[in-house]
């Protein structure tokens, strides 16, 4: 499969990966020689990795959350997560690179919505008793809620709708 396709899209993954260097070889290798490209995004910043921090210290949460740090993206501390990707993406022999960090909000209907959503995608849910669950994604929201405020583009949008604020990142570049 390697050097086999024009382009690869990857949406809000890369931030999983612990090991984004390799991520981005990997990448490299699977595009065709002659110009393959990439599109990706990414969550860089987002006070969902601050609600998750806070919780792996408490008492109650800490045990299912011993790894909480694999599971913090490195460009949520990073001073400047565009200068670090261009230069990984450099690195790898990319060209024609283009990275932006782009703040942005997505509008859930409800909290509950909010919860329900980040209940499926959470690393932490699947290690908690299922009767624990709900109790930690309330927690969880608490958390968030409290962590939002560091984020400067945050506001209310409408009644009843929770806004979670986050800095995408958006790459483009070329084999």
């Amino acid at each position: 499969m390697k050097g086999q396709f024009d382009h690869l899209l990857s949406f809000f993954c890369l931030q999983l990966i612990p090991n984004q260097r390799k991520a981005f070889q990997n990448i490299y290798s699977l595009l065709r020689p002659s110009g393959g490209n990439c599109l990706l995004t990414a969550f860089a910043r987002s006070p969902y990795y601050d609600a998750y921090l806070h919780l792996s210290k408490t008492e109650r949460w800490s045990s299912y959350m011993v790894d909480v740090e694999k599971y913090t993206c490195s460009w949520h501390y990073a001073y400047d997560p565009v200068g670090e990707v261009e230069e990984i993406l450099g690195d790898c022999g990319f060209h024609d690179v283009h990275v932006q960090l782009r703040p942005t909000i997505y509008t859930y209907g409800s909290i509950e919505d909010f919860k329900k959503n980040m209940k499926a995608v959470s690393h932490y849910t699947h290690r908690i008793p299922a009767e624990l669950q709900d109790e930690f994604m309330n927690n969880f929201a608490e958390a968030m809620i409290k962590a939002k405020p560091h984020f400067k583009f945050f506001n209310c949008v409408r009644q009843g709708a929770f806004n979670f604020p986050f800095e995408q990142l958006i790459i483009f570049a070329r084999r």
